[in-house]
C-alpha cells in the first residue's frame, strides 16, 4: 500500500485502486480478480469482519470488567468507600488506567472488623470516639446519682 502510495498520486487512483484489490471492482464476465473470485466478496472476508466485531466487543467488556474489580473487593469487604472506588475505576478508563493500582491498593487495604490496620484496630471508624462517649454518659450519670444522695435531707434530721 505505502509503494501505492509513493508510486501513484491523486485519490482518483487510490480509489480505484482499492476497489480492484478489495473485489468490488465490476470486471467483464469471466474475468477473476486478485484472489481468483468473480468480483462478489467471499464468506471469508464476511466472517473475518465478524469475527474483528466479536473481538472487538470481547475487548471492551473485558476492559469493564477488570475496571470493576476494585468495586467488587470494596462491596465484598463492606468498604466506607464503596461509591468513590467505582467512580474511579470508571475515571480509570478514561485516564489510561493510571489510578487502577491505586483504587486496587484502596479497596484491598480496608478489612472487616479491623479497618484500615492502622491504630488500635477499631473495626469501624469513630468506634473509639463512640466507647469514649458512652463511658462518659456512665460517668456523668453515676455522679448525678451522688448529687441527689447528698441532696436528700438524712431522715434523722430536721428542717428548719
Amino acid at each position: 500500500m505505502y509503494v501505492f502510495l509513493l508510486r501513484y498520486k491523486g485519490l482518483g487512483n487510490l480509489i480505484q485502486y482499492m476497489r480492484v484489490s478489495s473485489g468490488t471492482f465490476r470486471r467483464k464476465s469471466g474475468q477473476t480478480g486478485r484472489y481468483g473470485h468473480t468480483g462478489s466478496p467471499m464468506f471469508l472476508d464476511y466472517f473475518a469482519l465478524t469475527l474483528m466485531i466479536v473481538v472487538f466487543v470481547i475487548l471492551v467488556y473485558a476492559a469493564i470488567y477488570i475496571h470493576d474489580i476494585p468495586y467488587e473487593m470494596a462491596v465484598k469487604r463492606n468498604h466506607p468507600h464503596q461509591d468513590a472506588i467505582h467512580y474511579g475505576g470508571w475515571l480509570s478508563l478514561f485516564t489510561l488506567h493510571a489510578i487502577w493500582p491505586f483504587l486496587w491498593i484502596w479497596a484491598t487495604l480496608y478489612k472487616p472488623g479491623v479497618g484500615y490496620g492502622f491504630g488500635s484496630g477499631g473495626g469501624e471508624p469513630g468506634e473509639e470516639l463512640t466507647n469514649s462517649v458512652e463511658e462518659l454518659a456512665k460517668k456523668v450519670e453515676e455522679l448525678q446519682q451522688q448529687v441527689r444522695t447528698l441532696q436528700q435531707p438524712a431522715s434523722g434530721e430536721e428542717k428548719t
